[in-house]
């Protein structure tokens, strides 16, 4: 449309300046014929051209808006019917529940509530507290020493004699073997320390190779380890402690003999 527009202005202007016909001098005097400007006949041809392309354009619009104009009244005219049909479907749904009309399932689904999850709490579990019972650690038993009754001549010249006379006046006798080892060593130094109880305790360190300087005592005991430490009491019994030991377990088995009735 612009084209057309332009050239028609441009067939105009060449219209007014070369091709409007002057005004006759005299009526007698021949007219002769205009002159052709140069291109005025393409030009006239392209707008022949120009007008023939808007023609077809313009009745190329007005074909589509008819068209469009008779699709949109069938529309319009078809439109009615839909709620019929809306209707006419919904109506057995309405006589099969009882007059009540069925429930949509999009609606139904986008209302429901969502059930409550209700969470038990763990019930704590009963702790049950025992009391510790009373251990009640009873003192082993003394074990019986046996005492030979050493021969006169014998009793004279052995180390133990004093023992055996310490014993008859109901003293205590502390006699440990031991050799050149650690333990022996830890165990004699706590043999050293033990309370005398007002001289009722007579200790005795002995070399293990002089067991059998003491047979009164070892005959029915054998020692055969160092340290090995022998408490033993008038009544004849006493404790017999094999390897390591200290101060307070010694001085607890002297207190045991002494507490032990004397034999009869």
């Amino acid at each position: 449309m612009r084209i057309a527009l332009v050239a028609v202005l441009a067939l105009a202007a060449v219209w007014f300046v070369a091709l409007r016909p002057k005004p006759d001098t005299a009526a007698s005097t021949p007219t002769p014929a205009p002159p052709t400007a140069p291109g005025v006949a393409g030009l006239t041809r392209s707008i022949d051209k120009a007008r023939a392309a808007t023609a077809a354009a313009n009745a190329s619009v007005t074909k589509v808006q008819s068209t469009a104009a008779a699709t949109s009244n069938g529309t319009a005219g078809a439109t009615p019917a839909a709620p019929a049909a809306t209707s006419a479907t919904a109506t057995p749904a309405t006589a099969n529940t009882g007059g009540k009309a069925a429930p949509n399932p999009s609606t139904a689904t986008a209302t429901a509530k969502p059930k409550s999850v209700v969470v038990a709490k763990p019930k704590p579990k009963a702790v049950v507290v025992t009391k510790p019972r009373a251990v009640v650690v009873k003192p082993a038993a003394p074990k019986a020493v046996v005492i030979a009754r050493p021969k006169p001549k014998a009793l004279a010249v052995s180390p133990a004699a004093p023992l055996v006379a310490a014993l008859a006046h109901h003293k205590v006798v502390v006699l440990m073997f031991g050799n050149s080892s650690s333990d022996s060593q830890a165990v004699e130094a706590a043999v050293k320390r033990l309370p005398r109880r007002h001289g009722k305790v007579v200790i005795r360190i002995a070399n293990i190779n002089q067991v059998g300087r003491y047979s009164v005592f070892t005959t029915d005991t054998p020692v055969s380890q160092a340290p090995t430490v022998l408490v033993i009491g008038s009544s004849r019994k006493g404790r017999v402690i094999v390897g390591y030991t200290y101060t307070g377990e010694l001085d607890q088995a002297v207190a045991d003999v002494l507490a032990a009735k004397p034999a009869r």
